[in-house]
């Protein structure tokens, strides 16, 4: 069984007056971005996680290094944000300006309709649900994406926490072997590339799940999933059944929020929804609020 915790990034230095913020421009988090983002990590403090896995962009990997300080953190291009094409960088009224057709075009219908130059919520669809699949693969020990060493779920309930093992590094590689992710404008040293390694497609492969001395075999694999916006929205759709159109209108993922799935068998079984956009951390709140 696979618990998937998912979080949007925290705010950028561009965040406001919102725009779209694609995977073009690869912003650092504000000040107000990073303080969101630890607070976060201390409601999380407690859980521990068999896989950290983030978005290739920076805002992505920074929230991940305050969520999870010193966690080795895998990058995955799959969850990088719908590319906006010629909408990226714009606010609302700027595309309403320079492309109100196309706009209203697009909000009738993001699913099939790309952004001009740029990708339709299908797209996006179709990577996150092949991330789903390859998580969820690993989670149960299947060929496709091996399996961890985890605490089940009775003993989750029980503690009244997530805990379970440290994933180890992926076959035939150690965490030193990994190549980080290259350092980009805004993160010139490289800071947060440091701690990082890709995660090819079909690649998330670890040891196999561990028995108790009766011959169960654990069954609850944890993963921190640190994407974007939009990303989230539409991986929520593919999780839970709904169609992808409907993304903008059905969810709400604000910046460093607690989103909390459960998945019991495959993809197409569907997700149990646990938690969504929870920002009390934000307001003061600590601890694990799902069971």
């Amino acid at each position: 069984m696979l618990t998937l915790v998912l979080t949007r990034h925290g705010s950028t230095t561009r965040s406001a007056p919102e725009q779209h913020l694609g995977q073009h421009l690869d912003l650092p988090l504000s000040e107000a971005g990073r303080a969101a983002s630890r607070a976060l990590g201390e409601r999380l403090a407690g859980v521990r996680f068999d896989r950290v896995i983030a978005s290739p962009l920076l805002r992505a990997r920074e929230t991940a290094s305050l969520v999870v300080p010193g966690r080795v953190v895998e990058t995955d291009a799959r969850l990088l944000e719908m590319d906006y094409g010629r909408w990226e960088g714009l606010t609302y009224e700027q595309i309403e300006t320079v492309d109100g057709e196309a706009r209203r075009r697009w909000e009738a219908d993001p699913a099939g309709q790309a952004c001009p130059g740029g990708e339709s919520g299908d797209q996006v669809a179709r990577r996150v649900g092949a991330f789903l699949d390859d998580l969820i693969a690993w989670a149960s020990g299947s060929p496709r994406g091996g399996s961890v060493a985890s605490t089940p779920a009775s003993a989750l309930a029980a503690a009244g926490r997530v805990a379970s093992a440290g994933a180890p590094s992926p076959a035939g590689a150690s965490s030193s072997a990994r190549a980080p992710s290259p350092a980009s404008a805004s993160d010139p040293a490289g800071e947060f590339a440091a701690a990082s390694a890709s995660a090819p497609a079909g690649a998330f492969a670890s040891a196999g799940p561990s028995s108790s001395a009766d011959g169960a075999t654990d069954s609850d694999a944890v993963a921190l999933v640190l994407a974007h916006s939009t990303t989230n929205r539409v991986l929520l759709c593919v999780a839970l059944g709904v169609p992808v159109r409907d993304y903008r209108r059905r969810f709400v993922q604000a910046p460093a929020n607690l989103t909390v799935l459960r998945f019991p068998g495959g993809r197409a079984e569907g997700a149990q929804l646990l938690v969504a956009n929870d920002i009390a951390h934000v307001r003061g709140i600590r601890g694990v609020t799902w069971g």
